[in-house]
């Protein structure tokens, strides 16, 4: 560059400003391959924890699904949407053609700890036009329902 040159202003004399060297930019990702490893290996387990979840919440979506209709056939009281609930929630268990030669009382079997009182309501409302269960049986079976969802292993 050239001298600094005066300038005046006003009666005040002041010099050029010299322009400073910068330093040249400092990178951001790291040089070493150390570094780079690291993150690597942290971005790999940040997937896999993704990846696992997201399984993991694949493999409930059946079980939430089965909640839900759990919830609707308590509103309804209806033997036959107990009915159906089950046999689609054994149905990701049984293959259709075992399913299928189940009678009503098979397919009560399959839940534990079921009161007698609720097996004979289900039956005898079963395939009856309302078909409603009494209001404690209703009671009973959804939470009889909500413990066998519960001990069901994820599929």
């Amino acid at each position: 560059m050239s001298h600094p040159q005066m300038n005046t202003f006003s009666g005040v004399d002041l010099p050029d400003l010299v322009e400073l060297k910068l330093p040249s930019a400092v990178s951001l990702f790291p040089d070493t391959l150390a570094w780079k490893l690291l993150l690597v290996v942290i971005v790999l387990t940040i997937v896999t924890v993704c990846m696992v979840r997201y399984r993991r919440y694949q493999r409930r979506l059946w079980r939430r699904e089965a909640h839900a209709l759990a919830i609707a056939a308590k509103q309804s009281a209806r033997a036959d949407d107990w009915f159906v609930l089950i046999k689609r929630v054994l149905r990701l268990y049984l293959p259709a053609e075992q399913l299928s030669a189940f009678n009503e009382q098979q397919l009560l079997a399959q839940l534990p700890e079921l009161p007698d009182s609720v097996h004979r309501a289900m039956v005898k409302n079963h395939y009856r036009r309302g078909g409603m269960l009494p209001d404690a049986e209703n009671v009973q079976l959804a939470g009889a329902i909500q413990r066998w969802l519960k001990e069901l292993p994820d599929v």
